[in-house]
């Protein structure tokens, strides 16, 4: 099912994007959204690392209360995550962005703010965490259903290639910057560099060509009509419903190491802030190179087997990192097991999203977006407190170990001759 596409229609519309030089020089609006996307996800790698710093070495917080600052910024999903698709599909789509961007601004921002009056505490970090997670389910829901609104559907796949390239480059610059950073200034004043970079994506996205439709909004109806018909259309789309499955278990198993691993190299192995930042630069190489090959690794494997290929190795990488306790280098070995899941990330991410933009009908893309995300997200909460828990009771190292474990099982709703016979990817 190729919405209503032919495949002839397909092979002109390609050629005709090739032609262009490719969506990014020739879609000025597209290059405003990659451009936010870009700052963005730069500023969030600097985040990523400094908010669990700052509860594992400025708060002394226990793994356990660590697990819990990962599960609360991951509960949006599971409580909003079906209404927002309901609000995507209903509401401008410019405004959501750029309100989700500026309230994280401020959200980010009182971190820094209230260390300098020497007021930062877990509680302050849980709210921020929290919140800032219900902008972020608001963003990607917004920013992930309008792509197609802007791009051809023959572009799909470039445009989506393009994102996770540009989004592994900052990975690859921001872990190394918020390692220095941390060293000089320490974590909570690091933070400061994401709350500009969520000012910038705002700028870009609050000022340029309007961002309009493609299809019109069908029209309004009841809101828990509209929310139960996004779970409907999830379950139509057998393709989306099980890599949706399969999505919920990776993220579980990632979540449930998430925290932990800031616990693990911190405590149990001793890095410093410095080299937790060089592991994760040191990752982001094969981030890169993976975002490079996705699109043509998805083609040429089909979107099936493709799917079944990056959840396998991304999910049970993690069993890789507390190899260091036993053979040494536990730097290098974190950073092969990060290397790994993150050149296999976005061959998911750019098959995933491409299948399920392109399969799915324009009214319903906010829906059924947020119902895969919200099944394939919904679960990270508890992967967060189901790793603290382990690491309290037993290691980091043995969460990290169950961790691995159960990431390798998202590839059983894969495994079937239907699902591996899967061509969906235009490009």
């Amino acid at each position: 099912m190729l919405s209503m596409l032919t495949e002839q229609t397909i092979t002109a519309e390609v050629e005709a994007a090739k032609a262009k030089g490719g969506v990014l020089r020739s879609n000025p609006l597209f290059r405003r959204m990659w451009a936010a996307q870009t700052v963005s996800v730069f500023g969030d790698s600097i985040t990523f690392i400094a908010i669990p710093t700052v509860a594992v070495l400025t708060l002394k917080a226990s793994a356990f209360t660590v697990g819990a600052l990962g599960a609360v910024s991951w509960a949006a999903w599971p409580l909003i995550g079906l209404p927002v698709g309901v609000w995507v599909d209903r509401l401008p789509r410019r405004p959501l962005l750029v309100s989700a961007d500026l309230v994280r601004l401020v959200l980010i921002a009182s971190v820094p703010l209230a260390w300098a009056f020497g007021h930062v505490a877990i509680a302050q970090l849980m709210v921020v965490a929290a919140l800032a997670g219900a902008c972020s389910v608001i963003f990607d829901l917004t920013f992930t259903s309008a792509v197609p609104d802007v791009v051809q559907p023959a572009e799909l796949a470039d445009a989506n290639g393009r994102l996770e390239l540009s989004g592994s480059t900052s990975r690859l610059t921001g872990p190394g910057l918020a390692g220095l950073l941390i060293g000089a200034v320490g974590a909570p004043a690091a933070l400061v560099g994401d709350a500009i970079s969520f000012a910038l994506s705002a700028l870009f996205l609050g000022t340029g060509p309007m961002l309009a439709r493609r299809h019109e909004p069908a029209p309004r109806r009841p809101f828990l009509r509209d929310l139960r018909e996004g779970m409907t259309a999830l379950r139509e789309y057998w393709q989306v419903y099980r890599a949706t499955f399969s999505a919920a278990v990776s993220n579980l198993a990632w979540t449930m190491g998430q925290g932990i691993f800031f616990v693990f190299a911190y405590r149990s192995v001793h890095l410093t802030p410095t080299l937790v930042g060089a592991a994760l630069t040191l990752a982001s190489v094969g981030n890169v190179a993976g975002a490079a090959a996705a699109p043509a690794l998805s083609r040429k494997l089909g979107t099936g087997p493709a799917l079944l290929v990056s959840t396998t190795f991304e999910a049970s990488a993690v069993l890789l990192m507390p190899l260091g306790i036993f053979f040494g280098v536990p730097l290098l070995w974190i950073a092969l097991s990060l290397g790994i899941r993150s050149f296999f990330g976005p061959l998911w991410n750019v098959t995933a999203a491409t299948m399920r933009q392109i399969i799915v009908p324009g009214p319903l893309q906010g829906r059924v977006t947020a119902a895969a995300r919200t099944v394939g997200m919904g679960v990270t909460p508890i992967g967060g407190l189901l790793g603290g828990a382990i690491a309290t009771l037993s290691s980091p190292a043995w969460a990290l170990t169950i961790s691995g474990i159960v990431g390798a099982s998202s590839a059983l709703p894969l495994i079937s001759r239907r699902m591996l016979a899967v061509r969906i990817a235009p490009t």
